[in-house]
């Protein structure tokens, strides 16, 4: 069994997802090979292509970047502030495929890699990991209510069309969470693709909880007082919108807890306007690309805050509950799957009263945190480790290669 897997890059959100996957496989022993149009580590490799083929590639990128900047202009992020992106342009990548030796192509994200109608011409068996609902919608990559009819609505129901061409195409659909399943299948009820729920695989020997002593170590560094409550929250890109960081600061910005100094860690790209909204202290850590760092964030944070518009199953939840830490989080779309509530972590409603209030009794209730602690460890041990996630891969594999 050899396995092929395509991203578009090895890092950030789901390019970070298609190499702890890949790694997992080559940790049990699987024949893979992950390939990537933008390298960030050593895992990973690129498509050996012809002049000819460059150039080819070369046009497929240039198209790709003048459509991103049309699709995702400051006009068009009033009519979907999510980001879109078209897929039309054909790359190279099918017949070098279709000419491999692999049993299996394994796609992951794959927008600005390869088009749909690239993936309609590949022949290989297809496993297609859905990191966000771009699959089955037109350019968004999340679906948004409050959509106005204009130009790029226009745009959106084209290329809602030109997708119907994978109606026919044998696909094996993974989604990272049971919310994402039941969104395909109720919007893709007719089309000859078998659908699985894998959850991403979170190494517990990488995220995990760390000796009191090392804790305060950590501390120390990072300058935490034993007088401070630390929040923490992430994302690839921190002023992203959908993410909702200004939940997180309007909270503070209009003192709605007081009494207690709060640090607030931001791992990710890009800075808040200040560094301090009355009792909170930020501290912007910037993209960290050592997970035994951000593992160490994890540590000596509180609670970590997830408050997304939208999302499939973010990484930060899993990692961070694996790491012992308890998440504050919506009850919608993938992240109502992150914690078990009030054992693991805590929904709250999407008010900024709701917020302060389940952040002020969570620190007032100091008994229930360590059992959050070690409650958030087990259950991830028992949904999210690579060894049960493997298991999982290795049966779809087996039934994929059962049916050639």
């Amino acid at each position: 069994m050899k396995i092929m897997m395509l991203s578009y890059m090895d890092y950030l959100g789901a390019g970070s997802a298609s190499k702890k996957i890949f790694s997992m496989l080559r940790k049990e022993d699987v024949d893979v090979d992950l390939f990537v149009k933008k390298k960030n580590s050593g895992l990973s490799k690129k498509i050996e292509l012809s002049k000819v083929d460059s150039i080819k590639s070369l046009m497929f990128d240039l198209f790709n970047y003048g459509s991103n900047k049309f699709l995702n202009n400051n006009y068009s992020r009033k009519f979907n502030p999510y980001h879109k992106s078209l897929g039309w342009f054909s790359s190279p990548y099918p017949k070098i495929i279709n000419s491999s030796n692999y049993d299996i192509v394994q796609l992951n994200w794959i927008n600005n890699f390869l088009s749909i109608r690239d993936i309609v011409e590949i022949k290989k068996p297809i496993i297609w990991r859905f990191s966000d609902m771009w699959p089955i919608l037109g350019i968004s990559h999340y679906e948004y209510k409050n959509m106005n009819y204009n130009l790029y609505s226009i745009i959106e129901d084209y290329n809602y069309k030109r997708k119907q061409i994978l109606r026919d195409k044998k696909l094996n659909i993974i989604t990272p969470s049971n919310w994402m399943k039941t969104k395909i299948e109720n919007k893709s009820s007719n089309n000859n693709w078998k659908i699985s729920t894998i959850y991403t695989p979170v190494d517990q020997d990488i995220f995990k909880p760390l000796d009191i002593n090392e804790i305060k170590k950590i501390k120390k560094q990072y300058e935490i007082n034993s007088n401070q409550k630390v929040l923490c929250f992430c994302a690839d890109n921190i002023n992203e919108k959908r993410k909702g960081l200004e939940r997180i600061i309007d909270v503070f910005k209009n003192n709605l807890i007081s009494g207690q100094e709060f640090t607030l860690f931001t791992i990710g790209k890009g800075k808040t306007k200040f560094n301090k909204y009355n009792n909170l202290n930020i501290k912007n850590l910037g993209f960290i690309n050592s997970q035994a760092e951000v593992n160490k964030i994890y540590n000596i944070s509180d609670l970590l805050l997830l408050f997304s518009d939208i999302d499939n199953l973010p990484q930060v939840g899993i990692e961070a509950q694996s790491s012992g830490l308890p998440v504050l989080t919506f009850n919608h779309s993938g992240l109502s799957e992150i914690i078990e509530n009030y054992i693991t972590g805590i929904y709250v409603e999407d008010t900024l009263a709701s917020i302060s209030s389940k952040i002020e009794n969570f620190f007032k209730d100091t008994a229930k945190i360590s059992m959050y602690k070690s409650a958030s460890r087990e259950r991830s041990l028992k949904i999210w480790s690579n060894k049960v996630i493997f298991k999982k891969y290795l049966n779809l594999y087996s039934s994929i290669l059962s049916e050639k």
